[in-house]
């Protein structure tokens, strides 16, 4: 819960509403930081098409960081959809492309 309320207080200080669901009900996951630009581009793309999504907070949360490094990731953002298509760092258009694979975002 304290994780959840540090997250939403840091989207209202920067502006950013996240759209955010327990793990388990998302099938979109951001591994970031608010500190991070290309993350906050990410997150407020999410956001402006509505599509829910968990961020998992590398800077802040010691186990999204160990998992994010034992993934192999390099860089921010990373963005996980479904199981295993991934985008990694902020491309607009290939995380569209995948967001209407998923059937998560209407052409």
């Amino acid at each position: 819960m304290k994780k959840f309320i540090v997250i939403a207080l840091l989207g209202i200080l920067s502006g950013i509403s996240f759209n955010l669901t327990a793990e388990e009900d998302t099938s979109v996951k951001v591994y970031g930081h608010t500190g991070c630009p290309w993350t906050v581009k990410a997150l407020k793309y999410l956001d402006k098409k509505n599509i829910s999504y968990t961020l998992l907070d590398v800077k802040n949360d010691v186990a999204a960081n160990r998992d994010f490094y034992d993934r192999g990731y390099k860089k921010i953002p990373q963005v996980i959809i479904g199981d295993k298509d991934e985008v990694s760092g902020w491309r607009k258009g290939t995380l569209k492309k995948l967001l209407i694979q998923h059937e998560l975002l209407a052409e």
